[in-house]
């Protein structure tokens, strides 16, 4: 079931909203967990019976973990001064950890499992679908956000044996494994940011509002721009089959496409976080405004930001971060894996080892006098040259596909024959959009005087500010009822 379905809109969502707004009323928390994690459960079931009882047994398996790494140890861990934690050195155990044996064999085993359900299917086909262990593995289901999933179970194996957390009740862990609003596309969570809030979060008007305004936002930005954008893509796409192509397409798809999974993704995080905002739960910002970004280094710092915190915490740091060992091998390491994880295709690691070329280049000559005297408008441009171009590896499905792209936009050809050119796709629906989706891509840019910030959250603005969200709302409706594109390209991670 799909955020973007109408069946979640005017059923799922008012009606776990409501229920849970109700159990809060009795000020269980207990009670308030229960009942997510069976409105979880229904999702799933209602996805597949597969899809829940892989769920139950997945959530089980990770609960045993948790129990036999906690099996020694007898002291959570505090946090480290906040400067420490800026300098990345993150958080350190104050009483020492838990078994390593079991610890080591649950990172294993969720790893494994990602690694059958992800890779194992690509390279069976790859070999031409020949049967592994008696089962076809290459026509495996992959369950619904495995990728997501399995970095969460692994959190949890390493805060509970760090002692960042204890290990929870399986409820607890249910809860944080299963949470139905994060489980397809994240964002990714913390076990020791999530934990505290099981047995401690508020929600109140202000909160629930909060969470439903942010929900609207995030359909605006999937339903208006990300898929319409996607459904011209495969407009110009089905075209360039039937008639023919100019460079002038392939440009428009790139472009196209350089907004559609920035507004797709960034609009599926601020549905689930706003959800989750509304059940209590304060989770971090997924994307800050990644295109302003000045440098490779700045936009992995502001693009997909929980999986950045996921690789630091627990790959980049465990390597020795920037105090131990080679600096520039453990960047590279963190985004080959981060290539690996997106999928099993060489277009996926390459676009991996890009942003790693580059993330560690920056690091060595970021020190240098030249390389401060680059203006930024100079470094704004190539870096997003660099993201422009790396999404073109992400979208092809192979590589001779990347290279038959690349090589029809420097062609620079324009035939004078074609039925449809570019000119013919960009509409002026779709000038308009692409306006909007470049000021909404800039406006961290912008910088409001003091004055009109207060004018803005004045009593006088706040009737016409829920107008303008309920307009909004509005709009996202009748995109998505009249939408038959509506994927979430981030859904097959």
């Amino acid at each position: 079931m799909g955020f973007s379905e109408l069946t979640f809109l005017f059923i799922l969502l008012p009606g776990s909203v409501i229920l849970y707004l109700l159990s809060t009323g009795l000020k269980r928390i207990a009670l308030s967990n229960a009942l997510l994690a069976v409105i979880s459960l229904a999702v799933y079931w209602w996805v597949s019976p597969e899809t829940m009882l892989f769920f139950v047994i997945f959530t089980v398996t990770v609960y045993a973990c948790g129990l036999a790494v906690s099996a020694s140890g007898k002291k959570v861990a505090e946090n480290v001064s906040d400067g420490a934690a800026k300098d990345g050195i993150g958080k350190t155990p104050a009483g020492g950890h838990g078994n390593i044996l079991p610890a080591a064999i649950g990172i294993c085993l969720f790893t494994l499992t990602l690694a059958f359900f992800k890779y194992v299917p690509a390279v069976m086909k790859a070999l031409g679908e020949k049967k592994l262990f008696g089962t076809a593995v290459s026509r495996t289901a992959v369950p619904v956000g495995i990728s997501f999933v399995t970095f969460e179970a692994i959190s949890y194996i390493v805060d509970v044996y760090r002692k960042d957390a204890p290990c929870g009740s399986i409820l607890d862990v249910f809860l944080f494994i299963s949470f139905f609003p994060k489980i397809v596309s994240g964002p990714i969570v913390l076990w020791k940011d999530f934990y505290p809030q099981l047995k401690d979060r508020i929600s109140d008007f202000d909160v629930v509002t909060r969470g439903i305004d942010r929900i609207i936002v995030g359909f605006a930005k999937k339903v208006i721009i990300a898929d319409t954008f996607g459904a011209q893509i495969a407009l110009i796409e089905k075209g360039m089959e039937g008639y023919g192509a100019d460079s002038g397409m392939y440009w428009l798809i790139a472009l196209l496409y350089f907004f559609q999974i920035y507004f797709d993704f960034a609009g599926y995080s601020d549905i689930a976080i706003g959800l989750m905002n509304i059940f209590g739960f304060d989770v971090k910002d997924n994307f800050d405004s990644p295109y302003v970004s000045l440098s490779v280094s700045e936009f992995w710092r502001r693009w997909h930001i929980s999986l950045g915190t996921w690789f630091r915490e627990y790959v980049y740091i465990p390597l020795g971060g920037n105090r131990r060992g080679n600096v520039y091998f453990n960047l590279a390491v963190v985004f080959l894996l981060t290539g690996i994880w997106h999928g099993a295709s060489l277009t996926f690691l390459l676009w991996g080892v890009l942003h790693g070329f580059f993330v560690v280049t920056e690091r060595a000559v970021r020190e240098k006098d030249w390389y401060k005297k680059i203006p930024a408008a100079i470094k704004w441009v190539f870096t997003m040259a660099v993201v422009f171009f790396g999404w073109i590896l992400f979208r092809c499905e192979s590589l001779p596909a990347v290279g038959r792209e690349l090589s029809s936009m420097f062609e620079f050809s324009f035939p004078d024959n074609l039925v449809f050119t570019w000119r013919f796709y960009l509409t002026g629906k779709i000038i308009i959009l692409l306006a909007l989706a470049v000021f909404s891509s800039v406006a961290a840019f912008i910088k409001l005087p003091e004055s009109i910030k207060k004018k803005l959250n004045s009593c006088p603005m706040t009737g016409l500010k829920r107008l303008s969200f309920l307009l909004v709302f509005a709009a996202d409706i009748i995109f998505i009822v009249n939408s038959s594109y509506s994927p979430f390209l981030y859904f097959q991670f």
